[in-house]
């Protein structure tokens, strides 16, 4: 099997020589020494190159932006406050403010983050660039250098110039998850982390994030500035961030009798509107959503016990595309068995039919209307949906 980490360490070769000498005892020692200098200054800046691909994407992602942290132990939603600044974009917090920036528009959207904490950093790739480590003042590597489950490689190594002290760990297997690996590289000389690699496989598809800081500071004068007066000033547009203006305008009840695709590696052409029954269950799912995975057994059963009651079953998958995810798609079939007929959806539709979560399950009625949802993995989701169906059939 080829490990994508194995080439973003191999990337660093011009600059890394691995010597595999050192000892636990010295590296935990190390990793006290950053940990403990960290600890002594309540600001940190740095550039960030990050690279980066999720379970479900075909290619690796860059971005390189500049950050600045200031911490905040009784800050509730980050543990302190930041500011990111992208080539286009920079996103920032003081505390109660959150704001997006657009740079070539000059436009800035200011959010309430208590009333919206997370918003656009928490769950999506901007949540990279922060390092709780320092906010939060976490134990670092010293967690898995102390766990006897987990096997640690040591090497020698040189980051962008700096002498450092590589350090792999390789965590058991769990579940389906396997080849779960961590690389951090600490310097010799500042005790700064220069570079950080996390990679796992799912059912045979990679999600690796490699991060490689330079630029690196601490202070205790931050320079975050509060989102208010000049600093808005210096933008063009000014709008409030609403949980309803951030949406599409209204969008209308999607009507499922005009739902079309293709069953999986078949060239018919499917309509929902062909199929005349009492009622009719999509599952909508795609490959890397584990509770989609999850889900599966409890659809099959759905499948086996009501397909002769006048109950149609189909996994509606809108997020894969067929023809690019042709591997990905091979290999989640050879290790999920979907009795139930599989149905792609061209990606392209998955706004108008409006399914914002998954695995989401509907049960729709002879008229094609929506009568049942469970949103999300539900380990009682046979039951539920088999208690709705018994009452009506």
């Amino acid at each position: 099997m080829k490990h994508t980490w194995s080439a973003l360490i191999i990337f660093f070769t011009c600059l890394c020589s691995f010597t595999f000498l050192s000892s636990q005892g010295n590296v935990l020692e190390l990793v006290e020494k950053s940990v403990n200098k960290r600890s002594q200054y309540e600001s940190m800046s740095y550039t960030l190159d990050l690279q980066f691909k999720m379970f479900h994407m075909e290619d690796t992602l860059t971005q390189t932006g500049q950050v600045e942290l200031k911490r905040n132990l009784n800050d509730t939603i980050y543990g302190g406050l930041f500011i990111i600044k992208l080539d286009t974009l920079w996103y920032a917090y003081d505390g109660n403010q959150i704001v997006e920036a657009v740079l070539p528009d000059s436009s800035i959207t200011i959010g309430d983050a208590h009333q919206h904490p997370g918003l656009w950093i928490k769950s999506t790739w901007l949540d990279n660039f922060m390092d709780y480590g320092f906010l939060k003042m976490t134990a670092g590597p010293k967690v898995f250098l102390n766990d006897d489950s987990i096997t640690k490689e040591f090497s020698d190594t040189v980051i962008a110039g700096w002498p450092c002290q590589g350090i792999l760990f390789k965590l058991p297997d769990h579940e389906d998850f396997s080849d779960q690996r961590f690389f951090v590289a600490i310097d010799t000389l500042e005790y700064m982390v220069r570079s950080r690699m996390h990679s796992v496989f799912y059912q045979g598809n990679e999600q690796y994030t490699n991060w490689l800081y330079t630029q690196i500071s601490y202070d205790n004068k931050p320079n975050i500035p509060k989102l208010e007066g000049d600093f808005i000033a210096t933008f063009k547009k000014l709008k409030q961030y609403s949980s309803v203006s951030s949406m599409p305008e209204e969008q209308p009840v999607y009507d499922y009798a005009q739902l079309t695709g293709k069953p999986y590696n078949a060239d018919d052409i499917f309509q929902l509107v062909d199929i005349k029954t009492n009622f009719i269950i999509l599952d909508f799912w795609y490959t890397s959503c584990y509770p989609c995975i999850k889900g599966i057994p409890s659809v099959n059963r759905l499948y086996r016990d009501y397909k002769d009651k006048g109950v149609a079953v189909y996994g509606v998958n809108m997020i894969d595309d067929e023809v690019k995810s042709k591997a990905r798609l091979e290999k989640f079939f050879k290790n999920n068995l979907m009795e139930y007929p599989p149905i792609m959806v061209d990606p392209a539709m998955a706004n108008e039919i409006g399914i914002r979560s998954f695995p989401t399950l509907l049960v729709l009625d002879k008229d094609y209307q929506i009568v049942y949802m469970e949103d999300g993995f539900s380990e009682q989701l046979y039951e539920k949906v088999a208690a709705f169906l018994d009452t009506r059939l």
